[in-house]
């Protein structure tokens, strides 16, 4: 889904364990993928560099901002870590929400099943110089619009029409 969606080349952040699953691994490896290490020792100043020569290289970074796959076929709790990273590289954030791919495939088996499924790509919305606060309100908004789309089949358009004057006075603020 991900090829039919995004323009252009990209790659995946995944577990480095993922780099030695026979096919899969090599796919990623060849594809400029980055790989999260399980020590924390250094792995933000890694992931930093990664983010940064990808970018360079005109390469998007694919992320899933709950970490791993859903168990139940609902949004989760989105991890921050990959906003800030996209923060800190100066990398806008797009998001990317799939309606019916649970039921379609889901965790746990290598089976797929018939059935409509359908992605949405909302707006690009530029992290550059957000401080934590405006960074704070993006990643609830864009949960929203993903949560709304992933159960329903319909954007949510939450993302800055929620309460617009408090996001761009956020954003506002944080550029200062």
């Amino acid at each position: 889904m991900a090829c039919r969606v995004i323009p252009g080349p990209f790659c995946g952040l995944m577990l480095a364990s993922h780099f030695k699953i026979p096919a899969y691994g090599w796919i990623m490896r060849i594809t400029s993928g980055i790989p999260v290490p399980s020590e924390a020792g250094g792995r933000t100043a890694a992931l930093m560099a990664a983010a940064r020569d990808r970018m360079a290289r005109g390469i998007s970074i694919l992320v899933f901002p709950e970490a791993h796959r859903t168990l139940d076929g609902h949004v989760q709790r989105f991890k921050q870590g990959v906003f800030f990273m996209a923060r800190d590289a100066g990398a806008p954030v797009v998001p990317i929400a799939v309606h019916g791919a649970y039921q379609v495939n889901h965790k746990g088996t290598w089976l797929f099943s018939r059935g409509p499924v359908s992605v949405w790509v909302g707006p690009q919305v530029e992290t550059a110089g957000l401080d934590d606060e405006a960074l704070a309100v993006v990643i609830e908004e864009m949960r929203a619009d993903i949560h709304a789309f992933v159960e329903t089949g319909f954007p949510g358009s939450v993302l800055r029409a929620r309460e617009p004057a408090r996001f761009q006075a956020l954003v506002a603020n944080s550029s200062r």
